[in-house]
């Protein structure tokens, strides 16, 4: 655990890409938000939380177990879906122990840059008209 808050303190002092992370306590019972501010691709201008979950009974802190990763904002996109899914390998058949929590941040933030209509779970996103729809949803913001 104290190697995951030091993860923590070392990614808020030098915030990368607008994220920050917020947790309530040192035992991270309640998990952490990811808050992060999108600089450049499609969802470029949006801001979005996340929750890290350390699912019960998971072994994250010693690398057994990756984390759920929660979308707390709306978001439209087509590997995230609102009931809380994000289609990622890394958080899932690719994980590995000593996974960083700043590796999961960069392939999260990836993700919002350049979606991956390949592996698409959400069916009315599609390449076509995505980025016009995601730029109007982030105007009327």
């Amino acid at each position: 655990m104290k190697s995951l808050l030091k993860q923590i303190q070392s990614i808020n002092q030098e915030p990368e890409n607008g994220v920050v992370i917020e947790n309530s306590d040192d035992n991270l019972a309640d998990g952490l938000i990811i808050h992060m501010h999108v600089a450049e691709g499609i969802h470029r201008g949006a801001s979005y939380d996340f929750k890290l979950v350390f699912v019960e009974g998971g072994d994250y802190l010693d690398g057994r177990s990756p984390p759920a990763v929660v979308p707390i904002s709306a978001i439209f996109h087509p590997n995230m879906e609102e009931d809380n899914r994000i289609c990622c390998n890394l958080l899932d058949e690719d994980w590995e122990p000593g996974t960083t929590l700043e590796a999961i941040i960069a392939t999260i933030y990836c993700l919002l840059e350049n979606p991956e209509f390949d592996n698409s779970l959400v069916d009315t996103c599609n390449s076509s008209d995505y980025e016009d729809e995601v730029q109007t949803r982030i105007a009327s913001k």
